[in-house]
């Protein structure tokens, strides 16, 4: 029987968890933003390779100033509690914050096996700052494991892959409920990528998209997104003068989503407020 499982991915917002998630499966299935915060909801990738089958469980991230164990969603401690192993990836530039060392060693409270990754080290310079990262963290009993990674550059992503193993049981077959997002929610994530991508810091609070409609067609597969903000003033935000901000959004998600789905996507948007919907 090979190692398989379920694997939690934790760690503080901005860290690169998406990022990491999306390299690990080797594809482009969660939202990626600069932004922090931008994951929302907690979602499965499977990954799988020549040492394990795993399903990866990519959590919103955590914020500073928190007590670790406290203030973490239902969906957060519901995927601690089902994983068999945790996964907590920090920031190599930002690391020695006491935060990251609180959280590990809470972590390794849970009984269940712990392993850090170290990101984004391709912003590390000289390379030979990691030496003391790394030996803080040797001082820590009970890690499974220790890796640094640059999800971005693909540095060491393929090694932490067969690494997974160590966290995992032997299992004939993953969980039923730790299966993959629908493909029509991972095209309202892609969307909502392109959201924050163009819109950064002057996106609303609480934007959600929805997929009311898909139509198989000649030219395609024709999407029709629906973006919810709250207020009315929002909408002028996200379609932008004359329509060039919304436009350019739709264009950016029509290629992303064609180059995911390996076919040809054509897209359509309304902007609403969820006001109209409470009125009907």
């Amino acid at each position: 029987m090979e190692r398989c499982g379920v694997v939690a991915m934790m760690g503080l917002t901005n860290v690169g968890k998406s990022t990491l998630a999306n390299a690990l499966a080797g594809r482009h299935l969660r939202l990626v933003s600069h932004k922090a915060g931008s994951t929302k909801e907690v979602g499965a990738i499977h990954v799988a390779n020549a040492s394990c089958r795993c399903a990866l469980i990519d959590t919103p991230g955590l914020v500073r100033g928190i007590k670790p164990g406290t203030r973490m969603s239902r969906a957060v401690h519901q995927a601690v509690d089902q994983a068999h192993g945790l996964l907590w990836v920090s920031a190599a530039p930002a690391f020695g914050d006491v935060v990251d060392l609180e959280w590990i060693s809470y972590c390794l409270t849970l009984g269940k096996p712990v392993a850090v990754v170290l990101n984004k080290v391709d912003r590390v310079r000289p390379r030979n700052l990691l030496l003391p990262m790394l030996a803080e963290l040797g001082t820590l009993p009970g890690l499974a494991f220790v890796m640094p990674v640059s999800a971005l550059r693909q540095e060491n992503v393929a090694e932490l892959g067969e690494a997974l193993a160590t966290l995992l049981p032997q299992l004939a077959q993953l969980p039923d409920w730790a299966h993959e997002p629908a493909w029509q929610e991972i095209a309202c994530e892609l969307f909502r990528e392109q959201l924050f991508e163009h819109l950064h810091q002057e996106l609303p609070h609480r934007v959600t998209v929805s997929l009311e409609t898909s139509l198989e067609t000649k030219a395609g597969l024709l999407l029709g997104f629906v973006v919810w903000v709250d207020r009315p003033a929002q909408q002028g935000i996200v379609i932008g003068r004359g329509g060039e901000r919304l436009k350019a959004v739709a264009t950016a998600a029509r290629l992303r989503l064609s180059a995911c789905m390996n076919q040809p996507v054509h897209v359509q948007v309304w902007v609403r407020t969820r006001r109209e919907v409470r009125e009907v």
